[in-house]
């Protein structure tokens, strides 16, 4: 594969707090969830959803999907080339572009001190982040470093050593360990939301969200046949905002992707 495609590893980050769903509910609890490894039970953006996003920001925000005069589609050949044809075209295309799973790399937890909150990581995070950047032979000049409980910080989970700038957990991020899927994962933030009609209730439900300063990456392959991509998508993308997951509307899912490699 590795002589097909080159990979390149993108930096996600939430700027607002994110819902995308997986369609789950939790036994009447939480009537949506949002999408987890099968593996690991981390919060997850699947690749689907991911491209999904990604292509909307084209066709909108940098304006793939145009109308002639008439109001009929003039889409830019670029996109059919990188995200394959709409479902309702006639004549089905697969886009170039291999598009992998937003993988969890920390998420804010509450400080108790001077620091009003830290990124959380865990070893088992950066492990598979370092293992992927392996695999896919991407060039990463420093892998992520795994941090050592060395200096003390105080969150309301305990204490732990800080990381000071990481290169991608950003400022005074922090190891949990195991508490990161016991008491940190399994206990996202829950929102409860309403649709009113004349003033009164008609649909209350609740729904897990992913914390605003949250982090992910992801991975995507391009054919090495493709010699436009910096100028035709990496350049449009890079250090631009991309709404994923719902709630749009009410300033979800707003996140800023940055190129790593």
């Amino acid at each position: 594969m590795n002589n097909t495609f080159k990979f390149h590893a993108y930096l996600i980050e939430c700027l607002t707090n994110m819902h995308v769903g997986s369609g789950d509910s939790n036994y009447g609890i939480v009537d949506k969830q949002v999408q987890r490894d099968a593996i690991t039970n981390t919060p997850v953006i699947n690749a689907s959803s991911l491209k999904g996003a990604i292509r909307e920001y084209f066709e909108e925000s940098v304006g793939w999907k145009k109308k002639d005069e008439n109001g009929e589609p003039n889409n830019d050949p670029n996109l059919d080339y990188f995200f394959g044809s709409d479902k309702g075209s006639q004549e089905l295309k697969q886009g170039a572009l291999r598009f992998f799973e937003a993988h969890l790399l920390s998420i804010p937890i509450r400080g108790i001190k001077e620091i009003p909150y830290y990124r959380a990581t865990a070893d088992f995070l950066l492990d598979d982040f370092n293992r992927q950047v392996l695999e896919f032979s991407c060039s990463v000049s420093k892998l992520m470093p795994i941090p050592d409980a060395t200096i003390n910080c105080f969150t309301e989970y305990g204490d732990y050593g800080k990381l000071s700038n990481s290169n991608y957990l950003g400022e005074n991020a922090i190891n949990v360990g195991v508490k990161m899927n016991e008491e940190i994962l399994n206990s996202l933030p829950i929102m409860a939301r309403n649709s009113l009609e004349n003033g009164q209730s008609e649909n209350l439900w609740y729904e897990e969200i992913i914390p605003r300063e949250s982090r992910f990456y992801f991975f995507l392959a391009v054919p090495e046949a493709c010699k436009n991509f910096d100028e035709s998508f990496n350049n449009l993308i890079d250090e631009k905002i991309v709404q994923i997951g719902a709630n749009a509307s009410i300033g979800y899912g707003f996140c800023k992707l940055s190129k790593i490699v």
